[in-house]
């Protein structure tokens, strides 16, 4: 189930604030429902969905961070900062973290490339890039 709900987040058209927010809530009622009908703790967490999730909140744009902090949430306001923990421990796989970014710059994914609405999206996709050759470096 955890799998699914990362794989197929290349499937989401538009994502927002409230809209993640909502998928944090579906995770935490999916979440309840497995537990009462299993005893098995370990699928019935999805703490690598939640992680997945609040990738979003780390959003490359600097208006959808000062947007996000009017609602009260907190989050790392540059793409650096997104980088830098990637490189600490990398949890996903490059196309999940591309998927990530994709949403975070508004990219739709069933339309192709589409048109970004960070500028600078194309720099992060080489960022993202340079950090999937320097892990295969170390294998």
């Amino acid at each position: 189930m955890e799998h699914l709900l990362i794989s197929n987040a290349r499937h989401l058209r538009q994502v927002n604030v409230f809209g993640v927010k909502k998928i944090m809530r579906n995770i935490l009622a999916l979440q309840q429902s497995i537990k009462t009908i299993t005893n098995e703790q370990k699928h019935t967490e999805f703490e690598r969905a939640k992680r997945y999730y609040s990738l979003f909140f780390m959003s490359p744009t600097v208006s959808f961070h000062n947007r996000a902090q009017r609602l009260g949430l907190c989050l790392i306001s540059t793409f650096q900062d997104m980088l830098d923990s990637i490189r600490e421990k990398q949890l996903f796989s490059f196309d999940e973290y591309k998927t990530m970014l994709d949403l975070q710059c508004g990219v739709n994914q069933r339309e192709g490339l589409g048109q970004a609405t960070d500028r600078n999206y194309s720099m992060y996709v080489i960022d993202l890039h340079g950090l999937e050759l320097g892990s295969s470096d170390d294998l």
